[in-house]
């Protein structure tokens, strides 16, 4: 809460999202915040209760990060791909009792509304498609514009509580809830803010899904920094090369998947992203991926994490003989997993079966293991 409360006090008057040529100030993302608090009061919601939304990278969402902390309650951000079946199973799981959810996503609601008998309140965003009216509830705008903002957001009431809940993917079963703390959160934030490179004057494009651990921190990280978040519904390719010309877009990130639809697309023959840095993981990047997009003008940052880690925690950390290197290896170092972040410290290795490390030769095979933050 601390990074939005300072970016609003020193950087009032500038930009904090950007979404459909709409601009909000950090000044009223703070009041938005704090209405979007008693709003979440004001249906019953206290401190240690769970909170759903299932809404694309909006501002809802990015207001979403700071709303339910803000009054000790606990954000779940639910994967917008998933069944209805398995978005039923998190919320009765996590025991949310209200669900934000996005017009455009009425129908999963309608599915799973008889298998969730702990929601009591339902909330629409209305966005690109009109409001269900066969779904009873406030629409968003509506329920915020209800309320007075609270004069004061006290926050979790301790570091160690309980602010979110992110699910994995469920690969290997029914998705497992990930709960991330306020100081896990804080210090990975600020990790991804110095691997980065971010700074006030930094323009993020959000092109990676906010329900993905967190947006891997970054809805604090950019926010911490008092930089512009520029919201995207979906990942559009004409519409990403758009918005990187139109608003100066300095930082994204994205999966190797995307990235190869990025240069695939037909508008990559014109476009230009010199001064563009963009950090990928998710899976391993082919040299090829990051080899064309850097050829296009941008950095790429590759690093490696988990839903457990609060997202990316080891970087693929520049060296200085890179320097010399011709393209082809380049991009070969760059393909590797990396170390770990700054404030991790040393507390990652790559093991053998006996626990003991294994040689730093990037050919032994190994398992990953990492001590928690301190």
């Amino acid at each position: 809460m601390s990074f939005l409360e300072r970016s609003a006090a020193v950087y009032p008057d500038r930009a904090a999202c950007i979404y459909n040529g709409a601009v909000t100030t950090y000044g009223s993302l703070h009041e938005r915040v704090r209405r979007h608090a008693a709003a979440l009061q004001s249906v019953g919601v206290r401190a240690g209760d769970r909170v759903a939304y299932l809404v694309p990278n909006l501002p809802a969402m990015l207001e979403a990060n700071f709303a339910p902390m803000g009054i000790g309650a606990v954000l779940v951000a639910l994967n917008i791909r998933l069944s209805s079946r398995e978005i039923a199973y998190i919320l009765n799981h996590s025991g949310s009792k209200v669900l934000v959810f996005d017009s455009e996503l009425a129908d999963t609601v309608r599915q799973l509304r008889g298998e969730c008998p702990g929601i009591e309140t339902y909330v629409q965003v209305r966005d690109t498609v009109p409001l269900a009216d066969d779904i009873a509830g406030p629409e968003y705008e509506q329920w915020l514009a209800a309320v007075e903002p609270l004069a004061v957001l006290p926050g979790p009431a301790s570091e160690n509580d309980t602010t979110t809940i992110n699910y994995t993917s469920g690969t290997t079963g029914m998705p497992k809830g990930v709960e991330y703390t306020p100081r896990g959160a804080y210090l990975n934030a600020i990790g991804e803010a110095m691997e980065i490179g971010l700074n006030w004057r930094s323009v993020y494009l959000w092109t990676l899904p906010m329900f993905h651990a967190n947006g891997w921190c970054f809805p604090w990280a950019v926010t911490a920094v008092g930089g512009t978040h520029v919201c995207l519904r979906r990942v559009d390719p004409a519409e990403v090369y758009r918005l990187i010309r139109e608003e100066s877009v300095s930082h994204l990130c994205a999966a190797p998947t995307v990235l190869t639809g990025l240069y695939s697309a037909p508008e990559a023959a014109t476009a230009d992203l010199t001064g563009l840095t963009i950090m990928t993981a998710g899976a391993p990047p082919a040299p090829q991926v990051i080899r064309t997009i850097e050829g296009m003008g941008a950095e790429i940052i590759h690093v490696y994490g988990l839903t457990e880690t609060y997202g990316p925690c080891t970087v693929a950390a520049p060296q200085p003989e890179w320097d010399q290197m011709s393209s082809e290896d380049l991009a070969r170092v760059k393909a590797r997993q990396g170390v770990p972040y700054m404030v991790y410290g040393v507390g990652l290795r790559v093991v053998d079966e006996d626990m003991q490390d294994v040689p730093r030769d990037a050919e032994t095979m190994g398992e990953v293991v990492m001590r928690a933050m301190p």
